[in-house]
């Protein structure tokens, strides 16, 4: 074989090997007081993988939730529109590697639909927000985790801050260097047209289903941390107001989330 064949073939399983991280689908949702333990049974022992994991293009998975006092410390700009900002005790994140927008939202609108044919549905939630999110971007910053993007949700991060913002012009990061928090990790996220719709997202009665209302682009921030998230108002605006400059958005909503153990039941009794 000669030198530039051996070059080629080398460069081709780069290629190959080379993980992408496309997108992500997000799902922050309301369960309903006194049906925790229910929910649990079903999202983690059936939907986490049937409507999510075994999707095609779906790099990896993870499941957070947010206690009560977490919900209350909440940042919520004045603008914001949410019809109840401080909703929202579970969340669950899928990466999507290069492909993977297209592929898994093309398999899971049929798939939601066959799920709830079956009786493989849960109604007693609201979605606050579930929505296919593109354009996956690393807020580089000082003492930033070294942790690939594409590893994030399989890293063993002990925090979460997901901050909702309004795009605007000019530079991501005014200044330069954003001020975040050592060891951790940012990506934000544009939504990505034509993912969902209502009639897949509904679960109930009433519920919103759809995107986060906002006037213009929305830039959805998830900050990766080292640490649990403030649980404190003024951490949290203080953090949302950090990555709104870096990711170069307008604040409007933004609270912390603690990882759910997968097998674990002690945070359940914290999701009401």
């Amino acid at each position: 074989m000669t030198p530039d064949v051996v070059h080629t073939a080398t460069a081709a399983r780069q290629r190959t090997w080379a993980v992408g991280l496309e997108g992500a689908a997000l799902a922050l949702i309301h369960v309903h007081p006194g049906h925790e333990e229910a929910f649990e049974d079903w999202y983690a022992g059936d939907h986490f993988y049937s409507g999510g994991v075994l999707g095609p293009g779906v790099l990896a998975g993870g499941r957070w939730y947010a206690t009560g006092h977490l919900r209350a410390q909440r940042f919520v700009a004045p603008c914001c529109r949410l019809a109840d900002p401080f909703a929202g005790n579970h969340l669950a994140l899928y990466w999507l590697t290069v492909g993977g927008i297209e592929s898994f939202f093309g398999w899971v609108r049929p798939q939601l639909a066959a799920l709830r044919a079956g009786g493989r549905m849960f109604d007693a939630r609201t979605h606050v927000n579930v929505d296919g999110y593109g354009s996956a971007r690393v807020l580089a910053h000082r003492d930033q985790a070294r942790v690939p993007a594409a590893l994030a949700l399989d890293h063993p991060f002990r925090g979460l801050f997901l901050t909702y913002g309004e795009a605007r012009d000019g530079p991501a990061a005014p200044g330069g260097d954003p001020d975040l928090p050592a060891g951790s990790l940012a990506v934000s996220f544009r939504p990505a047209a034509g993912t969902l719709d209502h009639r897949a997202l509904n679960s109930a009665a009433g519920s919103p289903g759809g995107r986060f209302p906002a006037a213009g682009g929305v830039v959805a921030t998830l900050l990766f941390l080292p640490v649990p998230p403030p649980a404190d108002r003024a951490g949290c605006a203080t953090l949302a107001a950090g990555l709104g400059a870096a990711a170069g958005a307008a604040p409007l909503w933004g609270g912390g989330f603690l990882p759910v153990v997968p097998g674990a039941r002690d945070h359940l009794d914290r999701m009401a």
